[in-house]
């Protein structure tokens, strides 16, 4: 008797439709608006790649609006991942805490891995995804944090970090390592990032599901905004150059040979980096990890997570199929730069669209296809391949996180 329930159940399960699935997406304790804003940072990293956006914004001129999606989609992303961290381990950290975190690393390692193998195919791009999976590892370290301390480390990483890198850069005149590049000098710095993840951990704890939380992330994220990129414009730099392409004097000779030296101090004196610290560590352009880049674009990230939340309920079949791309971001993020090295005709080759044609048309098969992969499988290839890599059998009183928080779906 028991056995035919079991099997009518399992029957029962294997058919569901792609109109039951769909019907079902994006219900609790999944948040629909968390996947809007997913699929929003994935579009918009699909258009500053494979786009043709200009330097500047400003707001008077609605042409160069497309220039939001530069540096604050990442940026958005990597909220957003402190987000779903949070989702994930709710409930399971003092209860289920080693497991935790072990499925944690190997999600990260896995992530980090897929970001390598893209890497080597040499596409141009600064791919995210190595610096995605090490705050994966690194945010099993603040899992018991409180709120609070989340926030106040988030800050202080957003605000000082950026002068604490680029005093250690000039200090260290010019040091360059892949370690180095990866972690502080590179497009990526992880003070920017790092504070980017605490600060989505924290908006995790909150009650997303109320209109108050949404109302209160979307005012707030503005005010961060306008206080970031306005500091900037006011008392900040309006150079364009990343921390990590900024060089002191160059001691070679006219062939490029190395020539001699002089000592540290005297190699000091003569760069002018410490003089620049201030006006590295106050950009506020994209990509120059700047503190007012950090809190402008986290207050723009914040506001858009706000907004999403708000319209995912009244809006729930319009905002369906973006918040389908949003569920398997690993797996859009990925596909898009196999687009690019296809149409580039290879490693190390280009492709140019001044009409932004192929961001376009690239966007509208993203959604649709993973509209209809969402209907007819569910979760995405590579998060079904990281939640198979990261997954630990059920350990005794075990309670798995639930497939619908899942970070990388």
């Amino acid at each position: 008797m028991t056995t035919t329930v079991v099997d009518e159940s399992t029957t029962s399960r294997r058919r569901v439709g792609p109109v039951q699935r769909l019907r079902a997406f994006g219900r609790p304790p999944r948040l629909l608006g968390i996947d809007v804003a997913r699929g929003l940072a994935v579009l918009g990293m699909v258009g500053a790649h494979l786009g043709d956006t200009p330097d500047d914004v400003t707001w008077s001129d609605p042409s160069t609006w497309d220039g939001l999606v530069d540096g604050r989609s990442s940026l958005l992303f990597a909220m957003l991942a402190g987000v779903s961290i949070t989702l994930i381990s709710r409930g399971r950290v003092r209860r289920d805490d080693h497991r935790l975190q072990v499925t944690l690393v190997r999600r990260g390692l896995a992530v980090l891995a897929i970001g390598l193998v893209i890497e080597l195919l040499n596409t141009g791009v600064a791919v995210i995804l190595p610096l995605y999976g090490i705050l994966f590892v690194l945010s099993t370290l603040v899992l018991h944090w409180t709120t609070r301390r989340l926030w106040i480390v988030s800050a202080s990483l957003a605000v000082l970090g950026p002068f604490v890198v680029a005093l250690l850069h000039a200090l260290s005149l010019d040091a360059y390592g892949p370690g180095l590049n990866l972690t502080l000098f590179g497009l990526y710095p992880v003070t920017a990032w790092l504070a980017m993840l605490l600060a989505g951990m924290a908006i995790g704890r909150l009650q997303l599901t109320d209109v108050r939380t949404g109302a209160a992330l979307l005012l707030g994220g503005i005010v961060l905004a306008a206080f970031g990129y306005g500091a900037g414009h006011l008392i900040g730099s309006d150079r364009d150059e990343p921390v990590a392409y900024l060089f002191g004097p160059d001691y070679t000779d006219e062939d490029g040979n190395a020539t001699n030296e002089p000592g540290y101090l005297t190699r000091l004196r003569e760069s002018d980096e410490i003089e620049r610290v201030w006006s590295t560590a106050m950009q506020y352009k994209p990509h120059t990890g700047g503190a007012p880049e950090i809190v402008g674009s986290g207050g723009f990230a914040v506001a858009v997570t706000g907004l999403s939340l708000l319209l995912a309920r009244p809006l729930r079949l319009l905002l369906l199929p973006l918040a389908a791309l949003g569920s398997m971001p690993l797996t859009a993020y990925t596909g898009h730069l196999l687009l690019a090295v296809g149409l580039a005709g290879g490693p190390f080759g280009g492709y140019d669209d001044p009409t932004n044609t192929l961001w376009g048309w690239t966007s509208l098969a993203m959604v649709v296809i993973a509209t209809g992969w969402v209907a007819l499988v569910g979760r995405g290839p590579l998060e079904r391949l990281v939640a198979g890599v990261s997954a630990l059998p059920p350990g005794p009183g075990a309670t798995p996180a639930p497939e619908d928080a899942d970070a990388s779906r």
